[in-house]
């Protein structure tokens, strides 16, 4: 015999307004909606970083039924970089007669390509290690350019941010408890390439937020923090932490009753 299952949905999934600006003081999302508005979150959780990046827009408020990954912790790293172009003097190649590096157009927007993304423990498990791989390609009259280059910085409790209460994490030992809860983390990328003025450099500027998370299983009503920012690129990338065995497994080698 065939049983008929209904799926039981929650009150406020009828609540769901699409599109919907944050309200801060009512409606299903008024907390995050105030974290989305408040200052000093916005700099714990990325939304806003000192420079010239621009600040993320309004969120909106909708409802999600989703079995996630809950961002416990979350560390930003503002991204200043000017790579010289040629990347290395000229002199130093030896070219044959008649052929040169391409020449960059000035003030041309070029395009960023995420290659890789990845983090380790350091090995007091008192830090995580990240890494991102990045292709810039910029265009020019001879041709595009590609320039391959990356990002690394470290969460560590001097810039590691409680995402609940946005206060930061007070020491290196309260860290290694966060990491031994972890599972893994999702790491949002903000970048833009720029050529400069004089065509010599390219300027990378932006944001890379890793976000520690654990497994939980949820029915809410969700705020996208990060909408998109015109003319930047966007990557939201997740991993899961295998250095030292520390994720969990499977079961294979484990005998039940």
């Amino acid at each position: 015999m065939t049983e008929e299952y209904k799926l039981e949905v929650p009150a406020f999934a009828s609540l769901r307004p699409d599109g919907l600006l944050c309200d801060p003081l009512l409606g299903p999302c008024n907390e995050c909606c105030a974290k989305s508005q408040n200052a000093t979150c916005n700099i714990a959780t990325g939304r806003t970083v000192p420079g010239n990046v621009p600040n993320h827009p309004e969120t909106n408020c909708s409802c999600h039924d989703i079995c996630v990954q809950e961002v416990t912790h979350l560390c930003t790293h503002v991204v200043n970089v000017d790579l010289p172009y040629p990347p290395v003097g000229r002199c130093r190649i030896n070219l044959p007669p008649g052929v040169n590096f391409p020449t960059l157009t000035p003030n041309q927007v070029c395009q960023v390509v995420l290659t890789c993304a990845e983090e380790e423990l350091a090995s007091d498990c008192k830090s995580v290690n990240v890494e991102v791989g990045l292709m810039i390609i910029c265009p020019s009259g001879q041709g595009a350019v590609a320039l391959p280059t990356c990002v690394r910085f470290t969460c560590d409790a001097s810039n590691t941010f409680s995402f609940a209460t946005c206060t930061k994490v007070p020491d290196a030992d309260a860290m290694k408890e966060i990491i031994s809860k972890t599972d893994g983390s999702c790491i949002k990328v903000v970048l833009q390439a720029n050529v400069n003025a004089t065509g010599d450099k390219i300027e990378l500027r932006g944001k890379i937020i890793d976000k520690l998370w654990r497994h939980e299983n949820l029915w809410v009503m969700a705020v996208q923090p990060y909408p998109e920012i015109p003319n930047f690129t966007q990557f939201t990338v997740k991993t899961e932490i295998t250095t030292f065995n520390h994720n969990f497994g499977p079961c294979n080698s484990v005998t039940c009753p």
